[in-house]
């Protein structure tokens, strides 16, 4: 089988900043130079079979993941199947496993593994989790757009022109009249689509308000049957 040498020099890189190591301390792990790991991640070299065994146990992954297989493309075959079936991300799947895991790396050292499993469980089954869960993406979906209304206006018109219309639209100066404003039609499209989008805000503030005071009341909920 053809492996992707650039992949597996990009998923070396990825793994080793993701566990915050240096080359160096990377090569310390593999018995290996921080020059050849620099290697490895330029893609100019493939490991011996025994150094990506190796990195298998550093990265927490299977063979098959650093090697770009498909099936292993969240880390392991399991990690996959789970991620694929339940649209979980890789982080959702070892944080789950961080909290129910019985291995010294997990919460309380895995120790409590069984209790927290339980209580997970108890969480998702509660009645009201989903009602939880749909109030909660609202919210975010409402603080996103809220949010986002500026930056895909500076994404639009660009930040120097913005700056420039920010600074006018605060100040005292009558932009809907003012002869020099009139004349710069960038700036101008762009004052009024300040003036409309805190329109908009405002009538988004209320909306917000809305669906955060559901979302609270849901919790509530969630807590009250979750204990009951």
């Amino acid at each position: 089988m053809t492996y992707d040498l650039e992949h597996l020099g990009k998923t070396i890189k990825k793994e080793r900043l993701r566990l915050n190591l240096s080359q160096k301390e990377l090569g310390e792990c593999l018995k290996v130079s921080n020059k050849q790991i620099s290697v490895y991640e330029k893609s100019k070299a493939i490991p011996y079979f025994d150094t990506l065994c190796r990195m298998c146990e550093v990265f927490n992954c299977e063979l098959g993941y650093l090697l770009g297989e498909k099936d292993y493309k969240s880390g392991t075959k399991l990690d996959t199947a789970i991620s694929e079936s339940l649209k979980l991300s890789p982080k959702a799947i070892n944080t789950i496993r961080y909290i129910t895991g019985e291995d010294s790396s997990c919460l309380f050292l895995g120790l409590e593994s069984n209790e927290f499993s339980e209580t997970l469980n108890a969480l998702i089954t509660t009645p009201t989790f989903i009602t939880f869960i749909e109030n909660l993406k609202n919210y975010k979906n409402s603080v996103s757009y809220y949010n986002s209304l500026f930056s895909d206006l500076i994404s639009e018109i660009g930040e120097e022109d913005f700056q420039i219309a920010w600074k006018i639209f605060n100040s005292s100066i009558d932009y809907e009249h003012d002869p020099k404003i009139k004349t710069k039609d960038n700036i101008k499209n762009a004052l009024v689509r300040i003036d409309e989008i805190i329109n908009e805000q405002q009538y988004y503030d209320n909306s917000i308000k809305a669906v955060k005071y559901d979302l609270i009341k849901s919790f509530e909920l969630l807590l009250n049957d979750f204990i009951t």
